[in-house]
């Protein structure tokens, strides 16, 4: 069987989501580390344009090909899905950073328990739906439902800063104090990451229902 220029370039493209997907994952397991444990000296902004870099060629290959041969409606459908997941994957990095960044403003690294539990939710989910791009495992269906977790855990945090759930945290020092704030942060920036995996995790569905030739 005679392999195209558009068979080769369609080869090309799922390598480099595998290596942009793994390159975003590897970053926020970094950027988690760095909000856990003082001392890291990752050149966060440095790394994040490397990986900007490798997004930028998968959307000029996905153009390419467009360029190959006429596509019908449902193969542009499924480049555009790749291109989806190369831009949510290039707006987790960046939300990595900014977690790795914050975290250096509180030195004791005293985090309330509901951030420890939104890390780990955000680094799960992130790692199934890289699991799905490497084809390891089949794509995600619950991931919004996940998603919902981290939502609800900022709420919850939301309202125990302003004492809502329990009248005594009024009174409590850290529920106002500056390491609160930056917790809020914090738990701000991991819901909006868990976000862009949920739209990650619906463009991988919508591949897994489709197939391009």
């Amino acid at each position: 069987m005679r392999i195209t220029g558009f068979d080769r370039a369609l080869l090309q493209l799922k390598t480099m989501t595998v290596e942009l997907a793994v390159a975003v994952q590897d970053l926020l397991n970094k950027s988690i580390d760095s909000i856990e444990n003082l001392g890291s000296h990752e050149n966060w902004r440095f790394t994040d344009h490397a990986i900007e870099e490798k997004k930028s060629q998968m959307i000029n290959r996905i153009y390419e090909m467009m360029s190959l041969r006429q596509l019908s409606d449902q193969d542009v459908q499924w480049l555009m899905n790749y291109q989806r997941i190369a831009h949510e994957l290039e707006r987790i990095s960046g939300y990595a950073c900014d977690l790795a960044e914050i975290s250096d403003y509180l030195p004791t690294r005293s985090w309330p328990a509901a951030i420890r539990a939104m890390m780990q939710a955000l680094t799960a989910m992130l790692a199934d739906v890289v699991a799905v791009i490497k084809e390891d495992q089949e794509a995600v269906h619950d991931m919004a439902e996940r998603d919902d977790q981290l939502d609800q855990a900022l709420i919850r945090m939301l309202r125990s800063s302003r004492g809502d759930d329990d009248p005594a945290l009024r009174n409590d020092q850290y529920a106002g104090s500056d390491d609160m704030a930056l917790s809020l942060v914090l738990a701000f920036t991991m819901e909006r990451a868990g976000d862009h995996v949920v739209n990650i995790a619906e463009a991988l569905v919508r591949l897994e229902g489709s197939s391009l030739g």
